[in-house]
């Protein structure tokens, strides 16, 4: 086999082979039968793979009387693969834990399940992980018609991986584990203080205080409203004088349509701006703290700003948008059929109204600030991390990287 893989020549001791050499089980989901009830067997779909793991916000439940074949339930080590769908297809997950209850996939997802014996979990995973296998297996693997293809149980089986010795994979598994938990502990930090914020707002801006609150106003008579279109046909398009880059969440923000990629203005200097996706109301917020560095890929088309005229009155209104009763707002405001997507007008989104106060609302903002800033940093650091991920895979499965000195500083650290 010749001494080559995606990532170009193998170092020296290194093998070739392909994931059946190096797996028990490599299989497709059942078809499960959904109920509303949550007292069903939670199923894994496509749309909870996201960022190497499992999403369980997006779980659904499968009657409990349908008899599903215990292969497909989810083991620690399994990594997942989406397996149907034009861009969907090839982002897989590693399972790090055990559910909390049993778990098993649908049948747009495959189960790769690694032989312990001689092939490290974590390893395997963080290769199917990387761009070039994810692309490799969406571009060159996947068959199918337009708009839907298809990852096979065999093609799959047959794609070749790089395979060093395993105390080397155990290395390269570690190294990635600690860059995935930070990631994960990251995520939850800021998961953390946006429920802390709202509970914030809600505690100080709405309990007793000799601050009256006034009349209601609407949204539109708080921030500088802003709308901008953007055509996905597009390469992309540069938004001049209107927001800086967000710190996008694709496990908050899930992708729902083609990916529109979006350039932004370094010079825009808000703090705190948010988005609300008109085309897809669930995709709720996205916070646009100032960083230029990184292109924003998004699934709708058509996006509302929110912004104010100073960092306390810009948290101000991140709280209000931030809380689950302008979601229910949106939600209950939507225009469309079950057979277009539904749409929130501009109009209708900044109509929303709350009881104000500036002095209250300016002070509520100032404690809400540190919080804002906070997530900016830890989101900062996601991203870079993200990258570091992204630029260190290829570099040690190629050996160009020294595994021994990074083994010794791993021991002394």
């Amino acid at each position: 086999m010749e001494n080559k893989t995606l990532f170009g020549e193998l170092p020296l001791g290194w093998k070739h082979v392909a994931l059946s050499d190096v797996t028990t089980f490599i299989s497709r989901g059942r078809q499960p039968k959904y109920i509303a009830s949550v007292e069903g067997i939670p199923v894994i779909n496509q749309k909870m793979i996201r960022n190497f793991t499992i999403d369980y916000r997006y779980v659904k439940y499968n009657d409990a009387k349908k008899n599903i074949n215990k292969s497909v339930f989810i083991k620690i080590g399994d990594t997942l693969v989406n397996s149907t769908g034009v861009g969907t297809v090839g982002r897989s997950a590693y399972i790090s834990i055990d559910p909390m209850r049993p778990t098993f996939v649908d049948s747009h997802v495959t189960i790769v399940r690694p032989d312990t014996a001689i092939v490290d979990p974590k390893f395997m995973s963080v290769v199917l992980s990387s761009d070039v296998y994810l692309n490799y297996m969406g571009s060159t693997l996947a068959q199918g018609s337009t708009g839907q293809v298809e990852l096979s149980r065999q093609k799959l089986s047959k794609m070749c991986i790089p395979f060093p010795p395993l105390n080397t994979q155990h290395l390269i598994g570690t190294i990635f584990d600690l860059i995935d938990q930070k990631i994960k502990l990251n995520q939850q930090i800021n998961k953390n203080l946006l429920k802390l914020i709202d509970n914030i707002y809600l505690r100080e801006y709405f309990a007793n205080s000799q601050v009256v609150l006034a009349d209601h106003v609407a949204l539109s008579d708080l921030i500088q409203t802003k709308t901008k279109t953007f055509n996905p046909k597009k390469t992309s398009e540069t938004l001049v004088n209107h927001f800086s880059m967000p710190a996008f969440d694709e496990d908050q923000y899930p992708i729902i349509d083609k990916v529109t990629s979006i350039k932004s203005n370094k010079n825009i200097v808000e703090p705190f701006s948010v988005l609300v996706s008109k085309m897809n109301p669930q995709v709720k917020r996205v916070w646009l703290p100032n960083i230029s560095d990184k292109i924003l890929n998004v699934a709708s088309t058509e996006f509302l700003t929110f912004t104010a005229d100073s960092a306390e009155m810009q948290a101000f209104i991140f709280a209000i948008v931030n809380n689950k009763s302008y979601k229910q707002f949106l939600m209950s405001n939507t225009t469309g059929t079950t057979n277009s997507r539904q749409r929130v007008l501009p109009r209708v989104a900044y109509s929303f109204e709350i009881a104000f106060n500036r002095i209250k609302a300016e002070r509520l903002g100032e404690l809400l600030v540190p919080f804002l800033e906070k997530i900016k940093l830890t989101k900062s650091e996601i991203q870079r991390l993200k990258k570091l991920r992204a630029l260190l895979l290829p570099k040690l499965l190629s050996g160009s990287i020294n595994l021994s000195s990074m083994e010794e500083a791993m021991k002394n650290a």
